[in-house]
C-alpha cells in the first residue's frame, strides 16, 4: 500500500497507514511503530476522567484524597538525666499520637546506654499502648541488644517497630524503654522517638 504522507504537516502530527504509525517533528516523518494511539484514542479528547481511567484499565480503582494517604510526623526527646537503667523495663521518654484512618505506625528510637561496670548487656524496644483502651499493651518491637565491654563505654541502641491493624481514632502511647543484664549496670541517656503514623 503505498503511503500518502500530508504534504503541510504540523510538529506533532500523526499520520497511520497500514498499521504503521509515522510523527512530524517540523523536518521528517519519524516511526513511531504499531502501538500508538489514534488520537480518537487520545485521552485529551476525553469526555471526562471516568472515561479516560476506564479506557486505560483503571476503571475500578478508588480515588483516595491526598491527605487520607499521607502519614503524620511525629518525635519527641527525652531528658539526658542519666538515670540507671535497670533488670526490669526502664520506660525513657513517650509520646501520644492519634492513629490515622489507614490504622498503622511506623516508629525509630535511639538511646544511649553507658556501661557501669563491665560485661554488661544494654536492651532497648519500642512499645505502643494503647491509651483510648485504658492503656493496655498492644505491641513491643524488636529489642536491639548491645554488649559493652568496659566501664564508662556507651552505645546507642536503636530499636525500630511497625504496628498495622491499629484502630483509627484511637489514641496510642509509643515508649522508648530498655533494660540492663544486671542491676544498676548501665546508665541511659537522650532517648528519643520519630515515627510516622496514617
Amino acid at each position: 500500500m503505498a503511503f500518502n504522507f500530508p504534504t503541510s504537516p504540523t510538529v506533532g502530527q500523526i499520520y497511520t497507514n497500514n498499521g504503521a504509525s509515522y510523527i512530524w517533528d517540523g523536518t521528517k516523518w519519524k516511526s513511531l511503530g504499531v502501538d500508538v494511539l489514534a488520537r480518537s484514542q487520545n485521552l485529551a479528547d476525553l469526555a471526562n476522567a471516568a472515561t479516560a481511567r476506564t479506557n486505560l484499565g483503571l476503571g475500578n480503582v478508588e480515588n483516595v484524597a491526598v491527605s487520607a494517604s499521607r502519614p503524620s510526623v511525629f518525635y519527641t526527646a527525652g531528658a539526658n538525666n542519666g538515670s540507671y537503667m535497670s533488670t526490669t523495663h526502664s520506660y525513657f521518654t513517650y509520646v501520644d499520637v492519634t492513629c490515622g484512618p489507614k490504622g498503622a505506625i511506623m516508629a525509630v528510637g535511639s538511646v544511649q546506654a553507658e556501661s557501669v561496670g563491665g560485661g554488661n548487656y544494654g536492651y532497648s524496644y519500642i512499645r505502643i499502648l494503647n491509651q483510648t483502651a485504658g492503656g493496655s499493651i498492644q505491641q513491643d518491637g524488636q529489642v536491639t541488644i548491645s554488649y559493652m565491654h568496659v566501664n564508662g563505654q556507651y552505645t546507642v541502641l536503636v530499636p525500630i517497630l511497625g504496628s498495622a491493624g491499629l484502630i483509627p481514632g484511637n489514641v496510642y502511647r509509643i515508649w522508648m524503654m530498655g533494660y540492663c543484664n544486671v542491676v544498676n549496670g548501665a546508665i541511659w541517656r537522650n532517648p528519643a522517638i520519630a515515627g510516622l503514623v496514617w
